[in-house]
């Protein structure tokens, strides 16, 4: 009984000094004009780490350290004007309405389908053999150009089954993601700056289409490199979706694989003196099997193959992380540098040179249904290398990844 007393009493000094420490910022972000909430809007304080995402009726919740009670609560989201206010003088509910920006993000039709043949060329990597992966998945750009193609040349049945499909999504989602889906003049910009509400997601990894849009895309970028009379690294080529054994090796990212069977591969990997070793290099060298323990592509280092963490406790890649208590020590919003999607290619590329296939967005294989590697709203512990995830028609959290097979060299 004193023992069960002495924890209880414990727990609750522990509860105690944890709220004494943080504080909660509560509120909800709308249309100024419509008074329709804002789904996804990024919430957070100038200058540190801590952010979150409003949800579909436009609520959040988001905890900072008491110390923060003189900086400034910031708002934004593409299209609308920024929002700023002093910590200090947030009321205990706070009701943000935000105004659509004179700048705001105009579509843009994309009317040149000469595909850039050498930018493929460059962003493919040797899997084994004629078989290549893509080193990043595919972004919002080039799926509407696909889509702006099949318009074009009256290919409207197609381009039904492959759009964007939002129906499942509330009126706030729905708003949010058509501006995410939307093309910006500025084709090449990549959101450098987590809170300009004006920056595109052209590079930002495209979402919400069918298995069969992924497929069709996979068809129409085939034919458009083929009938390319261009200079090219190959005459002929198939691009395609991965099976999952295929994915899963070309995730690993070992290129002296043994085997198309994960399990049935043996690894390198460094091992330091003791898990706290700052140099991830230095340590002996040994070959590990590949086992239920290796989830990460940066496996080589030992003690953080199953680590979604660094040495600095800095998140290694795109994923659902709500813990405060291991925020990435460098400047960077959210735990991880994203709170919700992200560029493509932002964090450290595998052992051949594959971007993200852990966290951002999980990736379709040829099995309708399944993807793989997690996403940036599933825990670190659901996007590994190993892992697969059912989804049901188009998904904000499933994309998917080229993969290309040299007919003739």
């Amino acid at each position: 009984m004193m023992k069960t007393l002495f924890f209880l009493s414990a727990l609750l000094l522990s509860t105690i000094s944890f709220a004494q420490t943080r504080m909660i910022i509560v509120g909800d972000v709308s249309d100024k004009t419509t008074n329709e909430p804002l789904a996804y809007a990024t919430i957070g304080v100038k200058g540190h780490t801590e952010q979150t995402i409003s949800n579909a009726e436009g609520k959040f919740r988001l905890s900072v350290p008491v110390a923060y009670e003189n900086d400034t609560l910031f708002v934004t989201y593409v299209g609308y004007n920024h929002f700023e206010k002093p910590i200090s003088k947030l009321a205990s509910v706070e009701h943000i309405t935000l105004a659509e920006s004179p700048t705001m993000l105009e579509e843009v039709r994309i009317v040149h389908y000469q595909v850039a043949i050498r930018d493929i060329d460059r962003a493919v990597r040797v899997v084994r053999g004629n078989l290549y992966a893509m080193e990043s998945e595919v972004t919002n750009l080039e799926y509407n150009t696909f889509l702006n193609w099949l318009e074009d040349y009256n290919k409207s049945d197609l381009r039904k089954k492959s759009y964007f499909d939002l129906s499942s999504y509330s009126k706030s989602e729905k708003e949010f993601f058509t501006r995410y889906h939307r093309v910006s003049a500025d084709r090449r910009q990549k959101r450098k700056d987590r809170n300009d509400s004006t920056a595109n997601y052209n590079n930002y990894a495209a979402v919400n289409m069918s298995h069969e849009g992924a497929i069709e895309y996979c068809k129409w970028l085939t034919e458009r490199y083929n009938e390319s009379p261009g200079k090219k690294k190959f005459k002929k080529v198939h691009f395609r979706l991965p099976t999952l054994k295929e994915w899963q090796i070309a995730a690993l990212g070992d290129p002296k694989f043994q085997s198309w069977e994960l399990g049935e591969n043996t690894v390198e990997v460094i091992v330091p003196p003791d898990s706290t070793a700052k140099e991830w290099s230095k340590g002996k060298r040994k070959k590990m099997q590949v086992d239920n323990t290796i989830l990460y592509p940066w496996y080589q280092m030992y003690y953080y193959r199953n680590n979604p963490v660094n040495q600095f406790n800095c998140f290694l890649g795109n994923f659902r992380v709500d813990s405060v208590e291991r925020p990435c020590v460098t400047n960077h919003p959210g735990f991880d540098g994203w709170i919700m999607l992200g560029p493509v290619t932002t964090y450290f590329p595998n052992g051949i040179g594959l971007y993200d296939v852990v966290g951002n967005v999980a990736e379709m294989i040829d099995e309708e249904g399944k993807a793989c590697g997690g996403s940036w709203n599933d825990w670190p512990e659901e996007s590994t290398i190993q892992s697969v995830k059912n989804y049901s028609g188009p998904d904000k959290t499933v994309g998917f990844r080229l993969f290309m097979e040299v007919i003739e060299p």
